[in-house]
């Protein structure tokens, strides 16, 4: 666990503070900070993790009722450094054992140094491709959240239909899908309403599409909206 010192972690509510600058075969340019108190990881063009900044999932779970529903194993595809059960578990009170896939070593060094020794939650990453991880487990989950990201691009294969069909096998009978997505211009938009419309509808019949600033975030059924 490496210990920031608490006088950088108030000098960044002025000015943000570099941690770290490094880079990997997958993300030539990573950089961690210090900004408003919480860590930031991103790349050129994309914020990978902001802790509860990270507003597009901060915002849609606001819009779901977790007393509602039974969640306690959950899996982040592209964990980042962890702002998904960061958020749930200071933010929502959500208790819950966490499974994290990350295929970049660099992403996942800097979590295990940074990110995880802040969450009292169980919490387990797993270095490997995220579309071979949903092929071979045999786990189930309460709630899958994809964020697979290379810089602000979602790699070809994970838009496939057999890709959450595979996503949809892990989860319980009862359990959630979220799918986070680019819509920050009107052509990535269309992209992705064209997507749900016609690949995650046909997986997730009852599924939603949920707008929120840059993003659109779909979820696998309308039952977890408030």
């Amino acid at each position: 666990m490496t210990t920031l010192p608490k006088w950088k972690i108030w000098l960044s509510y002025l000015f943000e503070q570099t941690i770290e600058h490094t880079g990997s075969n997958q993300n030539p340019s990573l950089s961690l900070c210090l900004s408003r108190g919480r860590l930031q990881l991103y790349t050129p063009n994309a914020i990978y993790s902001f802790e509860d900044l990270y507003d597009n999932f901060f915002d849609l779970f606001q819009k779901i009722d977790f007393e509602r529903h039974a969640i306690k194993e959950v899996l982040v595809l592209g964990f980042g450094l962890g702002s998904v059960p960061y958020m749930l578990e200071n933010n929502f009170a959500l208790s819950a054992r966490y499974t994290g896939v990350e295929s970049d070593g660099e992403v996942l060094r800097l979590a295990s140094s940074y990110a995880v020794p802040k969450l009292n939650s169980s919490c387990t990453i797993v270095q490997a491709d995220a579309f071979a991880f949903v092929e071979q487990s045999r786990e189930k989950f309460d709630l899958i959240v994809v964020d697979l990201f290379l810089d602000n691009v979602i790699p070809s294969q994970f838009n496939e239909p057999f890709f959450l069909d595979n996503c949809k096998d892990l989860l319980v009978p009862d359990g959630l899908l979220v799918f986070n997505r680019l819509s920050s211009t009107p052509e990535k938009k269309e992209l992705t309403r064209e997507y749900y419309e016609e690949v995650f509808k046909s997986i997730f019949e009852k599924g939603r599409l949920v707008e929120i600033k840059d993003n659109s975030l779909l979820i696998s059924h309308s039952r977890f909206l408030k």
